[in-house]
């Protein structure tokens, strides 16, 4: 019964008491969250850290609003748990993987305002754009974009990044 149940709808059922519930929304994201730390992070700490985002997740249940998206909200969660633990290492070189360092800033976030008013998009290509959009703003998965698109999977994913990653060095000029 659980697993027709949205992600959303799944939380606020464990929030009721439905330990049910967690173990599907554990079983849809485990692994995607255990990959975001995976490649972020380079030693043994990664099942240290996939544990307490779990833990958090459990301790912060009370917080979730129904009406946010619930994998932008495990993200936020993902992403804190994981500069938390960078944090408490001392030698910052040894524990991340340097070209990574950019990607700490981009799990899934809660976004008020439509890709539309993301300043700097005018310098993307009309196909990065409407990936992007659909991608963000109608929180399409990679495979879904890739099938309205008629593309491959591999490219959709390679436009998001390339896309970006030109966003991200104008944010960083300015």
């Amino acid at each position: 019964m659980t697993l027709d149940l949205s992600d959303e709808d799944l939380m606020h059922s464990y929030q009721q008491g439905n330990f049910e519930a967690f173990e599907t929304l554990y079983g849809r994201y485990a692994g995607r969250v255990y990959g975001y730390l995976r490649k972020r992070l380079r030693n043994a700490s990664v099942d240290d850290v996939h544990q307490t985002v779990f833990l958090k997740l459990h301790e912060s249940r009370f917080q979730y609003k129904k009406d946010f998206k619930f994998a932008p909200w495990l993200f936020v969660i993902t992403r804190t748990v994981m500069l938390d633990s960078i944090r408490k290492v001392k030698n910052l070189s040894r524990e991340i993987v340097p070209e990574s360092l950019e990607g700490i800033a981009s799990p899934p976030a809660f976004q008020e305002t439509s890709m539309k008013s993301f300043e700097g998009l005018e310098t993307l290509s009309e196909s990065q754009k409407k990936i992007l959009e659909m991608r963000y703003d109608k929180d399409m998965e990679f495979e879904a974009i890739a099938r309205e698109l008629n593309i491959s999977h591999d490219n959709v994913r390679q436009q998001v990044s390339r896309a970006i990653k030109k966003l991200r060095r104008l944010v960083i000029k300015k």
